[in-house]
């Protein structure tokens, strides 16, 4: 069994036969494909399937499923107040700041100007690499800072 893509949509493939799934765009953590690691994740947990989760069970989950604080800590939640837009993201990697970065780049501007903040623990050894990938991920480097609550040498005896 397998589960690819055509176009945007997931297509089930198994003994021979395929089955169309729903628009990944109607899947609300996918952001309308803009999330694409979040379509990525939507096609693993479509797998489940071939463990015997019954497909009505797969559709409720994803397209029940958002990115929010109370469903998803710390995973693309995003809160818009007080004139401003506050966007909570784990992204812990080179990759997930790049993915990060195409989600906030693509997301229609509310307001003028956008801050950065990152957060590394003090015991990643590529926390400096962190904060110089944010600006290749399409952050700002003026408008980026690196907070860190811990010791930056701790971890790296």
């Amino acid at each position: 069994m397998a589960v690819v893509r055509d176009g945007a949509v997931p297509v089930l493939r198994r003994h021979g036969e395929s089955r169309r799934l729903r628009w990944t765009a109607d899947i609300p953590a996918t952001m309308d494909r803009m999330a694409g690691f979040n379509v990525q994740n939507a096609m693993a947990a479509a797998m489940a399937i071939a463990h015997g989760v019954e497909p009505g069970a797969v559709a409720r989950a994803l397209f029940t499923f958002t990115t929010s604080f109370e469903q998803c800590p710390g995973r693309l939640n995003i809160h818009d107040s007080h004139g401003f837009r506050v966007i909570l993201d784990h992204a812990h990697n080179p990759a997930g700041l790049a993915a990060l970065g195409k989600v906030v780049t693509g997301l229609t501007p509310r307001h003028p100007r956008s801050i950065g903040m990152i957060n590394i623990p003090g015991d990643r050894r590529d926390g400096n690499m962190l904060a110089r990938d944010a600006a290749g991920a399409g952050f700002p480097p003026e408008r980026t800072h690196r907070v860190s609550d811990e010791d930056p040498a701790a971890g790296e005896d």
